[in-house]
């Protein structure tokens, strides 16, 4: 549970941010703004995607720790640079309005929210490293002291600006993430530093180069690059649909939502990859895996048939307006078949990183890709499907289809 809560937060922040952003002056256009530029953000930061499993992987003695922390510099240093450039104005302007094709009060939205998030990358690939030590090294306790005094200091922080300050809209949420994602990484090294247990001798550990870690890491980050392309290539979707404002705010909903029913899920992999390094029995760890994912799906459909559950959480506690939540609602049920696909594809890449094979996960991701980038584009220009069914019928697609090719090459490497 430490490492499913630690994988969910960041999503599981989108509906609760959303519940903020919704006591603002234009509350859609504040949290469409404010997706589309963490869509962005979230983008140039992929390698945190990765990060986690390269720690927890290679991470083994003091020597290797520092290895892994060297390399991990090198990896931020470049993020840092495409942070930088991206909110650099001329490229800000050309992603908005070229690339996603937004304008008016939507395009100023994201783009002072944007400017916000520039640490965000950066601060994300440090957090990541520092929960692979505490999964790999301390008491789990400290995994989730981090993560819920960061996702509580995120809506702490967007609270206080929108009620105390003068800042309103998508900004707010900016830099509460920012500032929020901050003191999270502070009191995770601190954490980690206090409680760590003692590390292996060097010399029982094989000794790492970067070179290894790149053989390793690279083709992971390619593979990262392709499902964070998802949410940005969506977005560009629905921007050109007849109502993007609602489509994306509704999209991004439903799937926060989903992060949210569906946490136990997202620490499969990590779960797994910590299982098979300490020599546990293959077929429990997949049977434990199908049991969290039957548990999760009966959790999402039991929110979406009870009325008084949904609404409760989405009309009075996060004061969606009724037109965004039948919205919302209508995604979320085409989204709640998928926990199943997700726990097959975690467990099988974690079966595939375990082996250090991280080959196939290229192919994978270029399969999911490939199948994205016809159901948006046909979609959106063939056919007069609402936004929501094309945003949500896009993660559908593109997760089922990465679950199943997941399998293939993982059944290949056994």
């Amino acid at each position: 549970m430490p490492a499913a809560a630690n994988a969910s937060i960041g999503a599981v922040l989108n509906p609760a941010m959303s519940g903020v952003l919704a006591r603002s002056s234009n509350p859609t256009a504040a949290i469409a703004g404010y997706g589309l530029a963490l869509s962005i953000m979230l983008f140039v930061g992929l390698p945190q995607l990765r990060t986690q499993q390269l720690t927890l992987v290679y991470a083994e003695s003091s020597d290797s720790i520092k290895t892994v922390g060297k390399f991990l510099l090198l990896v931020i240093a470049t993020v840092i640079l495409f942070s930088f450039i991206v909110i650099t104005p001329s490229v800000k302007d050309f992603l908005l309005s070229d690339i996603f094709g937004v304008s008016g009060i939507l395009k100023t939205h994201a783009s002072q929210s944007l400017t916000w998030l520039l640490p965000l990358p950066c601060l994300l690939i440090i957090r990541m490293y520092l929960y692979g030590i505490a999964l790999k090294f301390c008491n789990p306790a400290i995994v989730w002291a981090g993560t819920i005094f960061g996702a509580t200091s995120v809506l702490a922080i967007a609270i206080y600006l929108l009620m105390f300050t003068g800042f309103d809209g998508a900004v707010t949420g900016a830099i509460a993430m920012s500032f929020g994602t901050t003191s999270e990484v502070l009191l995770m090294f601190l954490l980690t530093k206090l409680f760590g247990r003692t590390l292996p001798n060097p010399s029982i550990s094989k000794h790492i180069h970067i070179k290894d870690l790149v053989r390793f890491f690279l083709p992971m980050v390619f593979a990262a690059f392709l499902p964070s392309a998802t949410l940005p290539i969506i977005n560009a979707g629905l921007a050109r649909t007849n109502d993007p404002i609602t489509s994306i705010a509704a999209v991004s909903m439903a799937s926060g939502l989903f992060a949210l029913l569906t946490i136990p899920t997202n620490g499969i992999q990590n779960t797994s990859l910590t299982l098979m390094a300490r020599g546990k029995n293959l077929v429990q760890i997949k049977t434990f895996s199908i049991g969290v994912g039957l548990i999760t799906m009966i959790i999402a459909w039991i929110f979406i048939l009870i009325s008084p559950i949904h609404n409760f959480i989405i009309s009075n506690i996060m004061g969606i307006t009724e037109e965004l939540m039948e919205e919302t609602m209508y995604g979320l049920t085409i989204l709640a078949i998928l926990p199943l696909a997700l726990v097959f594809e975690q467990f099988y890449s974690a079966h595939l990183m375990h082996k250090k094979n991280t080959i196939p996960l290229i192919y994978i991701n270029l399969w999911r890709l490939g199948f994205l980038t016809v159901w948006i584009i046909g979609t959106v220009n063939l056919t007069q499907l609402p936004g929501i069914t094309i945003g949500a019928g896009a993660w559908l697609l593109t997760l089922s289809s990465e679950a199943f090719f997941t399998w293939i090459y993982a059944k290949k490497e056994s």
